[in-house]
């Protein structure tokens, strides 16, 4: 199975956890898939959580400098 097979097993996975009411926790750089699914996220920096709360509000109004330069970051490495 490659990659993004697994992927799109993993994504109906966690929408079947989500549909039946069950919490998880996903370690992600994928920002569309934390933006879509997840009802809050924490951005971590230097082994510490430094910036929590809803995915509207953590991706259009980041407070943490390290929590606004992470999105650039993760993108520029998608685009090389």
């Amino acid at each position: 199975m490659g990659g993004r097979e697994l992927a799109t097993e993993v994504l109906g996975i966690v929408r079947e956890l989500k549909g039946d009411g069950m919490t998880t926790m996903i370690a992600t750089h994928e920002m569309e898939f934390a933006r879509e699914f997840a009802g809050q996220v924490c951005h971590g920096d230097g082994g510490r959580i430094v910036e929590r709360g809803a995915p509207e509000r953590i991706f259009s109004e980041p407070a943490h400098p390290s929590t606004r330069r992470f999105p650039a970051r993760v993108l520029d490495c998608e685009r090389s």
